[in-house]
């Protein structure tokens, strides 16, 4: 998912605060909706570094230049050594590193919460099914 202003309810919240997950923060949000009523029991995700994890080799990518640091993406596969050297619960949330679109990967325990509170407005896709345009489908 591409989740550059995604915000959640607190609810959310309380349940992703206690994990370890590097390079992530949550950030306390206001909304203020169309009538000016605010809503202060939200938080954003913040993800403030890339994760250097695709395999170059098995994924799919647009004219593919080993120097570029903004490959268009077709299919993701994921380096194993990379996944495998980083502990699970830092890697809960991440953005991969060099790549076009800031897509954000969740692992499935925070898919899971957010199934929990009925988040409908994510369009949460696996990695294995995903290929480019699933996203707007």
């Amino acid at each position: 998912m591409n989740m550059d202003l995604l915000i959640v309810h607190k609810d959310v919240r309380e349940k992703l605060k206690d994990f370890k997950i590097d390079n992530f923060q949550l950030y306390p949000s206001i909304i203020i909706d169309d009538n000016g009523k605010f809503h202060e029991d939200y938080w954003y995700f913040s993800i403030h570094e890339e994760f250097d994890c695709i395999d170059y080799e098995n994924s799919q990518i647009v004219e593919y230049e080993e120097d570029a640091d903004d490959h268009a993406m077709e299919k993701y596969a994921f380096m194993e050594e990379a996944m495998d050297s980083t502990h699970e619960e830092a890697r809960l949330i991440f953005r991969p590193m060099n790549t076009d679109i800031g897509y954000t990967f969740v692992h499935k325990k925070i898919v899971d919460i957010f199934k929990q509170f009925d988040v409908s407005a994510l369009n949460l896709v696996n990695v294995s099914k995903w290929v480019d345009g699933q996203q707007f489908k």
